[in-house]
């Protein structure tokens, strides 16, 4: 664990039961991302694919150096059953970048 990478939390609505968000097809996925890095943050990347590539959801966003970031109010719709994954990259000022993820079954 390296303590200057960026910090990232990801939170969704409905919450993650166990390890992966469970909804149904049609359902929808309420987003909120924090990002923090004492040093300052550049760049922050979320992204929302399936298993198979398919980019349901994409967004970057230029934090300016301040040590805390956040996005909220991002609502991803899954029109399918399958497996989904919520990425987020952070890169701080420094170029070091931290990656998180979220699982989404929709079943």
């Amino acid at each position: 664990v390296n303590p200057d990478l960026p910090v990232v939390t990801i939170n969704t609505n409905p919450s993650a039961v166990v390890e992966y968000v469970e909804i149904i097809p049609g359902g929808e996925v309420g987003i909120s991302v924090t990002a923090s890095d004492e040093e300052g943050l550049g760049i922050i990347h979320i992204e929302v694919e399936s298993e198979g590539g398919t980019v349901l959801f994409e967004q970057e966003y230029d934090a300016a150096g301040a040590a805390t970031f956040t996005a909220d109010g991002i609502a991803v719709a899954f029109p399918l059953a399958g497996h989904y994954h919520i990425h987020v990259e952070a890169t701080d000022s420094g170029g070091l970048t931290r990656m998180a993820e979220q699982e989404v079954h929709v079943e």
